[in-house]
C-alpha cells in the first residue's frame, strides 16, 4: 500500500468498558485486501468491565491477515465494523432512530457553513459537490449517507487478530484505519498488502551466524608495514609488564622486550652505538604473528648493559614475495 492511501493505527486490543486486554504477541502481520468481502471472521466474547459479556459477531469483509514469514498461514480475526450513517433531521422523525450525527436544518439552505460531498460509490472514492435536501419520501423521514460499505476496510473499523496457545484462542493487536474518508483518497485493491512488523523476544529458535574474514598477506603492502617496526618498551626502565616473577634467589631474573609490526620472515641485527654486533634474531612465522620477544643476551648469552642500541631489520631472501625495504631504529635501555 502507498503510505498516501490511508493512515492506521497498530497497538494492543483495548476499548473503552472492556476490560480484555490485547496481548503483544510477536509476530510480522500482512493485511491482504480484496475487491470484495469474501473473507469470514471469527465470533468472538470479550469481558467488560462491570463482569458482563459482550460477542462480535463473524461476518464476512475483504481482508485478510497472514503471517509474513509463512505465507500459506491465513490467521483468525474478528471485526467491529464501523458504517457510518449520517442522517438529516426532518420535523416529526421520531427520536428512536439512531444518529451518528444530526445534520440540522439550517445547512438545508446555508452551504456556506458545512463543505458538502455527495459519495456516488464511497466504496470506489467517487465524490461530487451536492446540497442537502429533504427526502423524496415527505418531511416526516431523513435523509441517510452511508459513508462507508459494510465489511469493507474503513475508518474506525476494529480489526482484532487472534492468535492461539496450543488450543486456547485469545485477543492479540488491534488495527484500526485512522483517517476520516475524505475526498480524493486512494482504497487499497485487490492485492495491496499492509505489512506490519512487531519487535520479538529472543527463543531458542533464533540463530546468530557470524561470518569472519580470514587472514590474508598483502605483498604490495609489506613496505608500508615495515616502516612501522618499533621495540616496546621504548625505553625499556628496569622491567617491563609482562615479565614475570623472578625465580632466582639473586640476580636480576629474566628480562625482554618486543619487536612489533615484522614481516613474516625476517632478520633483526642488533648493534651497539659503536657498531658492535650484538646479536642476531630470526623471525620465521606464520604472517598473522608480527611480533618478537628478544630475552636481551648477546649472541654470547650475556646480559645487554643499558645504553641505546640500534637495530637493523632485513629480508631473510631477496626476491621472495617477503622482500622488503630494511628500516632501521633505535632503543634505549635504562637499569
Amino acid at each position: 500500500m502507498n503510505d498516501n492511501n490511508y493512515e492506521y493505527s497498530f497497538s494492543p486490543f483495548s476499548f473503552g468498558g472492556i476490560a480484555t486486554q490485547g496481548v503483544r504477541y510477536p509476530r510480522n502481520y500482512g493485511l491482504v485486501f480484496s475487491d470484495s468481502s469474501t473473507y469470514p471472521t471469527s465470533s468472538i466474547t470479550l469481558l467488560r468491565e462491570n463482569g458482563q459479556y459482550i460477542t462480535i459477531d463473524s461476518s464476512t469483509v475483504n481482508y485478510k491477515i497472514i503471517d509474513l514469514d509463512n505465507v500459506e498461514a491465513e490467521l483468525d480475526l474478528a471485526v467491529i465494523d464501523r458504517t457510518w450513517h449520517y442522517y438529516s433531521k426532518a420535523t416529526g422523525l421520531p427520536d428512536s432512530i439512531p444518529l451518528d450525527s444530526i445534520i440540522n436544518s439550517e445547512f438545508y439552505l446555508n452551504p456556506d457553513q458545512f463543505e458538502y460531498f455527495n459519495i456516488v460509490d464511497t466504496v470506489l472514492g467517487t465524490w461530487s459537490d451536492f446540497g442537502f435536501a429533504v427526502s423524496l419520501f415527505g418531511s416526516d423521514y431523513a435523509l441517510k449517507l452511508e459513508l462507508a460499505k459494510t465489511g469493507h476496510f474503513s475508518y474506525s473499523d476494529r480489526i482484532i487478530i487472534l492468535e492461539k496457545a496450543g488450543d486456547t484462542s485469545f485477543v492479540s493487536w488491534n488495527i484500526t484505519p485512522g483517517h476520516d474518508n475524505v475526498p480524493y483518497q486512494k482504497r487499497p485493491t485487490d492485492g495491496d498488502t499492509l505489512s506490519i512488523f512487531t519487535t520479538k523476544p529472543f527463543s531458542n529458535a533464533d540463530v546468530y551466524e557470524f561470518i569472519s574474514q580470514g587472514s590474508s598477506f598483502n605483498s604490495s603492502q609489506i613496505n608500508y608495514l615495515s616502516s612501522k617496526i618499533k621495540v616496546v618498551p621504548n625505553p625499556y626502565i628496569v622491567a617491563a609488564s609482562w615479565e614475570g616473577q623472578n625465580p632466582y634467589a639473586d640476580g636480576r631474573g629474566p628480562r625482554s622486550i618486543h619487536f612489533n609490526h615484522l614481516p613474516p620472515q625476517c632478520k633483526i641485527k642488533i648493534f651497539t652505538l659503536s657498531g658492535e654486533l650484538v646479536n642476531t634474531l630470526v623471525h620465521n612465522t606464520s604472517f598473522d604473528d608480527g611480533s618478537y620477544e628478544w630475552n636481551m643476551l648477546t649472541k654470547d648469552n650475556l646480559d645487554i648493559a643499558y645504553g641505546v642500541y640500534f637495530f637493523h631489520v632485513e629480508p631473510m631472501e631477496n626476491g621472495s614475495i617477503y622482500d622488503f625495504k630494511p628500516h632501521i631504529g633505535k632503543f634505549a635501555v635504562i637499569k
